[in-house]
């Protein structure tokens, strides 16, 4: 079974300013690209050559396994994007945030800056 490459569910530019269309051309289009043709590649000839993604990820090594899981991780990765959503939260959210935190914008300061203090504190 041929591996192919899932198009993204989205347009390249869909997550700007956050992700650009040329990293998600890049990252998409030629890295995750490059898992599926080297998987590709390795599995003619194998038990794997008529095998489904999660079949090798499952019972392959090495080579086969490695590109077999990058694929489904990227594939799985961009599948989980999308565009922002500048909606407001459902009513029952809405008023639970307010009851905590005051406001919507109040909820975002304390979200922020509680985050930015965990990944200071990692030291990546």
């Amino acid at each position: 079974m041929k591996i192919e490459l899932p198009a993204l569910p989205y347009e390249l530019n869909a997550l700007e300013p956050s992700i650009s269309a040329k990293t998600l051309e890049f990252h998409h289009g030629k890295h995750h690209q490059a898992y599926v043709t080297n998987l590709n590649s390795l599995i003619p000839g194998t038990k794997f050559e008529n095998a489904s993604l999660e079949t090798m990820i499952k019972e392959a090594d090495g080579p086969i396994f490695n590109n077999a899981a990058q694929v489904w991780n990227h594939t799985f990765y961009f599948a989980s994007l999308k565009q922002a959503n500048t909606s407001e939260p459902a009513k029952q959210v809405a008023e639970a945030i307010k009851s905590s935190f005051g406001s919507q914008k109040e909820f975002k300061d304390t979200f922020i800056k509680a985050n930015s203090s965990v990944i200071t504190s990692v030291n990546i």
